[in-house]
């Protein structure tokens, strides 16, 4: 969906000050953002009293899709409406002093490992669509876990940004901007907790005033159910219903959690020490109590009995039978991850956990411009 162009311009795209700039990797919520700032632009004229459209659906302008490689000037058209909402994967420090001019900027912040799971969920329904046509090929979960996604550093979206950034850093990035006047941060968990709030955060941000029959049209809209039903896959607004359930969706064990504290510590702890914990930083920039439950860890091996790992045993075993795996593959089921933290990979291609270098397998896969072609 982006082009080697479409990266360029964005880096040199300069919004004007009637625009809103929506920064926020994939499967960070940014899509639902998006989605209220297509209504509140049009005060909600494209709704009707159940929250469905109207109107036809709109596309995002998204800087870097290659749609607007061989015309740019459509990009900076104006449209009716409010304002002029843009989407962008840049990272805030590519971004850069760009934030000081004109236009605002919305950056959507989620939990990392979340975040992480969320791509376990994405990469799973590809995998699972495709698998549809040869059910010889092992189900998803039984050769990959939640685990596997969570004990690899992600890297921010693109390697066309100036360095594969960890996403955590891009956090604490946007967390120094927190108090401009033309940066908004906006959390997932507040979207899927507290879609209301979001709706009267944004509104208030883009100095719109929001009655409330606008107001619960916009919600009824933005209701998962309803949105997945309304946006297919290929939509900027697309939502998955699995993906609202945000820290209880997926559980990691207890030894994963503490590879992804590490990752914290590094990008962002260690310039606000007070901020342990993803919960901290939330409560630093809403100064009300986080919204979730957290699940207490526990155990690898607890986590492996719940999730049946006896039955992915069983199905690595037909599976060498029955020859759906080549020799040459690089990762194992969970069921073979010696001592609760191999990673799918194999020994001989899987990074040190302790240098945190992003792996050729599974990183490359969750940046990986090929999941938006």
């Amino acid at each position: 969906m982006f082009s080697v162009d479409g990266c360029l311009r964005s880096l040199n795209f300069h919004p004007g000050p009637f625009d809103v700039v929506v920064c926020g990797p994939q499967r960070s919520g940014e899509n639902v953002v998006l989605c209220i700032l297509s209504l509140l632009a049009v005060n909600g004229n494209n709704l009707d009293d159940s929250g469905n459209r109207i109107t036809a659906k709109p596309h995002v302008k998204w800087i870097e899709s290659k749609k607007f490689d061989k015309k740019p000037e459509i990009l900076k058209q104006a449209e009716s409406g409010n304002f002029q909402t843009f989407k962008t994967l840049q990272s805030c420090r590519a971004i850069g002093t760009r934030v000081n001019g004109n236009g605002k900027y919305i950056a959507v912040f989620r939990d990392p490992v979340s975040y992480k799971a969320a791509w376990y969920r994405y990469i799973e329904r590809y995998y699972e669509y495709n698998r549809s046509g040869n059910p010889s090929i092992p189900f998803f979960s039984s050769r990959y876990s939640p685990d596997d996604f969570a004990n690899v550093p992600a890297t921010f979206v693109s390697s066309y940004d100036t360095t594969r950034m960890f996403y955590e850093q891009n956090l604490n990035d946007w967390f120094k901007l927190k108090d401009k006047d033309n940066v908004l941060i906006v959390f997932w968990e507040d979207i899927v907790t507290n879609p209301g709030a979001v709706v009267d955060d944004i509104a208030c941000f883009m100095d719109v005033d929001v009655d409330p029959s606008t107001k619960s049209k916009i919600l009824k809209h933005i209701e998962p159910t309803k949105m997945s039903i309304q946006y297919t896959v290929t939509h900027n607004f697309y939502m998955d219903t699995r993906d609202t359930k945000t820290s209880k969706s997926l559980t990691i064990s207890y030894e994963s959690a503490q590879e992804a504290q590490k990752d914290w510590d590094r990008c962002i702890r260690r310039n606000y020490p007070n901020l342990k914990t993803y919960k901290d930083l939330y409560e630093s920039v809403k100064e009300q109590p986080y919204p979730v439950d957290v699940a207490p860890p526990i155990s690898a091996a607890e986590l492996n009995f719940q999730q049946g790992c006896f039955g992915c045993i069983l199905a690595s075993i037909k599976n060498s039978f029955i020859g759906t795996r080549s020799s040459n593959e690089t990762y194992e089921t969970k069921a073979t991850r010696k001592d609760s933290k191999f990673s799918m990979f194999s020994q001989s291609t899987y990074s040190s956990k302790a240098s945190k270098e992003p792996n050729s397998t599974l990183s490359n896969i969750m940046d990986s411009d090929s999941l938006f072609s």
